[in-house]
């Protein structure tokens, strides 16, 4: 089994994946977290579907479509360990960057967190969407994600009720280990969607990149 990297700061709790609580306990454990997997994908015999087209280009939006092949922004496939600049076409410069036990960097006006492994090597091992307030989370963006996201070509905004997800992509393994979360495996990047407890709307989510 891989290592999971998995970060403290991403749900809404005091531990790891997410568990909220104070911003100087965010850390990079060596938990091993057994990843969803999903029925359907490249290399399972059947035929990769294609990367849903992103609106950025021409709206001026920031559109992110996640698929079976993988993580599209705006017209960039971002490749399966980014660094800090594999992004910067579409986000630009962070308006400021937290030094935490990882390095945060946060995009106010979109909305976004870039998260890297620790020890400056610009390694970018998560990607936060916030399209709410989360309680506990000094550093969240000021402005929620005003962008478009797409989910193996659905849309995904946050009037979505987060138990839905299960109805909406049956061929994914879901795991709900929070109680307010549900994440799956999707073409390698672990992604998780997280609500407000007990509020069951989506509040962000957060998809994972290979950390090794």
């Amino acid at each position: 089994m891989r290592k999971i990297y998995t970060l403290v700061a991403f749900a809404l709790l005091p531990v790891a994946c997410g568990k909220g609580g104070k911003d100087d306990e965010l850390k990079i454990t060596d938990e091993r977290r057994t990843p969803a997997t999903s029925k359907d994908g490249p290399g399972d015999g059947k035929t990769a579907k294609k990367p849903v087209a992103s609106a950025a280009a021409a709206t001026g939006t920031l559109g992110v479509a996640l698929d079976f092949t993988g993580l599209l922004i705006g017209v960039t496939r971002i490749p399966a360990k980014p660094v800090v600049g594999d992004f910067s076409p579409y986000l630009g410069k962070a308006d400021h960057i937290e030094e935490l036990a990882n390095r945060i960097h946060v995009f106010d006006s979109k909305g976004v967190l870039l998260y890297e492994t620790p020890g400056g090597s610009e390694r970018v091992i998560e990607l936060t969407l916030f399209f709410d307030r989360v309680p506990d989370i000094s550093f969240a963006p000021k402005s929620d994600f005003a962008g478009s996201l797409t989910v193996l070509g659905k849309r995904i905004d946050k009037s979505l009720k987060i138990a839905d997800l299960p109805t909406m992509y049956p061929a994914l393994k879901w795991e709900s280990g929070l109680g307010n979360d549900f994440d799956a495996e999707i073409s390698g990047h672990h992604t998780y969607f997280l609500a407000n407890d007990p509020d069951p709307r989506l509040v962000k989510v957060s998809i994972s990149f290979a950390a090794d």
